[in-house]
């Protein structure tokens, strides 16, 4: 120590000139640090969601979240994995051992889930996403005397246009109730054109489809097939074609049924 404060006298230019360093060095450290009121930081999770519309909870987990669990049981650094199935969706949450890089790891889940050719056809595509805790650092409230439809469509906006400053990073919707297509159907009009309430669901059941179909192989490449046939608003849906008579006329959805496309009602 004595000999650290020797130096020290002997040497005063070069102290200043350390002193001075450190001081510069710092302030454009300062200047330079990222700074956040709300940090966001990583929970060390993925989580895999998949819709499947209509199906039941039993279905959900026999065609969606056991074929997820068996793909990816033998993956290292998963701590634990626990899945939920509800009518409709699955929900499947890995929790990786702490240090475990997560991009890496995320790319390897989404290559385990695309393996998968086993999920039924009306399953949507799965959805892999890192868990984070994002704090909001404000909120913004849109209300009015107007229809729900115009809020939502208003309060999407307003996201959109958030999301294009440099600033904000992500800006997300609560508090909206997601669209739904219902089809009611009376007796008496099924007994006029002769229908039962199978045929209907079946019609709706294969009038609404997106099913792969196969692929192609060339010399310029691999092309693959997918018929597209999904239907996302009641107009559509309104067309679908019941039953075709003998004079050549097609009896549609809409001329059976009411198709109603309008906000899920609060259970």
């Amino acid at each position: 120590m004595k000999a650290l404060g020797k130096w020290s006298v002997e040497h005063r230019v070069t102290v200043n000139l350390i002193m001075v360093f450190l001081i510069v060095a710092g302030m454009f450290t300062a200047m330079n640090m990222k700074r956040e009121m709300f940090p966001q930081f990583s929970l060390d999770m993925i989580s895999i969601a998949v819709d499947y519309p209509g199906a039941s909870p039993e279905d959900v987990e026999e065609g969606i979240c056991i074929k997820i669990e068996e793909q990816l049981k033998s993956l290292e650094n998963i701590k634990t994995m626990y899945s939920t199935a509800v009518e409709g969706h699955a929900s499947v949450v890995l929790e990786l051992d702490a240090g475990t890089d997560i991009t890496a790891k995320l790319n390897e889940v989404r290559t385990e889930i695309d393996l998968i050719d086993s999920f039924p056809t009306q399953a949507e595509d799965p959805v892999v996403v890192e868990i984070k805790n994002n704090e909001p650092a404000i909120y913004v409230a849109v209300y009015g005397d107007v229809a729900e439809r115009t809020l939502k469509q208003t309060a999407e906006k307003i996201r959109d246009d958030l999301v294009g400053f440099d600033e904000i990073s992500l800006a997300e919707l609560m508090g909206v109730r997601e669209y739904e297509i219902s089809v009611e159907i009376s007796e008496e009009n099924l007994r006029n054109f002769s229908l039962s309430f199978d045929d209907v669901v079946r019609a709706v059941g294969s009038g609404s489809l997106e099913l792969p179909g196969g692929l192609i192989k060339t010399s310029g490449g691999e092309f693959l097939i997918r018929a597209k046939g999904k239907r996302y608003t009641g107009a559509e849906y309104e067309q679908i074609p019941l039953v075709t008579r003998p004079d050549g006329t097609v009896v549609r959805l809409g001329d059976v049924a009411r198709v109603d496309h309008s906000a899920v009602r609060p259970c």
